[in-house]
């Protein structure tokens, strides 16, 4: 007997958000009561030139002879209740699906594109995971935080690459971004193991958020199972 799976939404056709969902979307917002009890952190997005869906973001500084590294995802369950009509248009829908000259969203562009989107100088709920890793990127601790973000900078790809090749230390967030390459091809590295032999004078910036969301979603997967929520593993 073959399973039967439904659907999914964003896959199989274009589909227009529920009047219900529109009027949600446009009524959650972010206020004090929200935002007052959670830290503030910092963190810099890296997405390509023409993104506004900016979901997360990335921060690094050196402790010691270890990088302290934080990456912070938008907290959408912060505004989006459970089982809501978002909520479930979101389930439906699993994904947003980026095609070559559009986007269909998981989530209505109000939330996704601007009130829950980690633009720079705005304050927004995420959810932080801070980690301490070695020079060859070897996890040592990590906390999972509720936060108040307040992005520093919107980069893009490019723009990482030209800094990093240009060896533009005059740019603010130069030594940063020399930590984070180095962090990103390490990782690569040490996931692949000896398959790929990167040259140490490589500038990758597409490597930085991959690898950080591949090292986000083992510490949440890790921080599940030691608490034993249980959950699905992929």
């Amino acid at each position: 007997m073959s399973l039967q799976l439904p659907p999914l939404g964003n896959l199989k056709y274009k589909r227009e958000f529920p009047s219900s969902v529109l009027i949600e979307a446009n009524i959650n917002s972010i206020n004090d009561d929200l935002m007052l009890p959670r830290p503030e952190v910092h963190g810099m997005t890296i997405d390509c030139e023409t993104t506004l869906d900016m979901d997360d973001a990335v921060w690094c500084v050196r402790d010691g002879i270890n990088y302290r590294v934080a990456v912070s995802i938008s907290d959408v369950a912060s505004i989006v209740e459970k089982d809501s009509a978002t909520d479930k248009e979101a389930m439906h829908r699993i994904l947003s699906l980026y095609l070559r000259d559009k986007v269909n969203p998981m989530l209505p562009k109000v939330l996704s594109e601007e009130t829950l989107s980690l633009v720079a100088g705005q304050n927004r709920p995420a959810i932080t995971f801070t980690t301490t890793l070695n020079k060859n990127a070897e996890i040592l601790e990590y906390e999972i935080t509720q936060t108040c973000l307040r992005s520093q900078q919107k980069l893009s790809y490019i723009e990482v690459n030209n800094v990093l090749h240009s060896q533009d230390q005059d740019f603010e967030y130069f030594q940063m971004l020399s930590d984070l390459n180095q962090i990103g091809s390490c990782l690569y590295r040490k996931r692949l193991g000896k398959k790929i032999d990167l040259d140490p004078g490589s500038f990758r910036s597409d490597l930085i958020i991959p690898e950080l969301m591949i090292l986000v979603n083992h510490l949440s997967a890790k921080h599940l199972e030691a608490n034993g929520v249980p959950t699905i593993y992929r």
